[in-house]
């Protein structure tokens, strides 16, 4: 369906894109333990971008981050591939969804009183993180992220949302630190 509404000739470039959304995944988590998500300003949607700006001021003064990827436990998976439509049905964008298995590492160090204090996590983090695609100029930023649906879940007839709600849905989603609602609750 991509090939036929973009031409035969262009074939989606999973490789390419793939690559790209790891080094873009690495640079916008880097940025902002350094507190400097305006160097990557270009690489995430307007949604993330406020998001990050929003949460990176409420990081306390007196303490700076440092973020590295340690290593793939697995290979990055595709999870999900939609394209977007202009009007006409011809194509908008792409949107994509990798599943990242990491391995992460997190420092914190605090200052004040004369003293440093450095604490590191190393931690195991899966993420299904989205990503939007021109597939005319192979360009890449960054979406927000989702969660993996219990099997158990139903579809309803409300399960379209409409544009209003997608739109809310967009913001929402667009914080990729944010936890799963399950997830919250164990932390209360």
């Amino acid at each position: 369906q991509f090939r036929r509404a973009i031409g035969k000739s262009n074939k989606p470039n999973f490789l390419k894109w793939k690559n790209e959304a790891i080094e873009t995944y690495c640079a916008i988590n880097k940025a902002f333990a350094s507190k400097n998500i305006e160097s990557v300003r270009e690489r995430m949607c307007e949604f993330v971008y406020f998001a990050l700006g929003k949460r990176q001021t409420g990081l306390p003064k007196n303490v700076s981050l440092g973020w590295d990827l340690v290593k793939f436990n697995s290979k990055p998976k595709l999870i999900s591939f939609h394209q977007f439509p202009h009007d006409d049905g011809s194509i908008l964008l792409l949107q994509i969804i990798y599943k990242f298995d990491t391995k992460q590492r997190l420092s914190f160090k605090k200052f004040g009183s004369g003293k440093k204090d450095i604490t590191e996590q190393v931690k195991d983090l899966t993420e299904y993180v989205a990503f939007n695609v021109d597939p005319y100029t192979d360009k890449i930023v960054l979406a927000g992220s989702v969660f993996e649906s219990p099997v158990e879940r139903e579809l309803t007839p409300k399960a379209m949302p409409s544009q209003e709600e997608t739109v809310n849905n967009m913001i929402k989603n667009a914080d990729i630190y944010r936890i799963e609602k399950k997830d919250v609750e164990k932390l209360e």
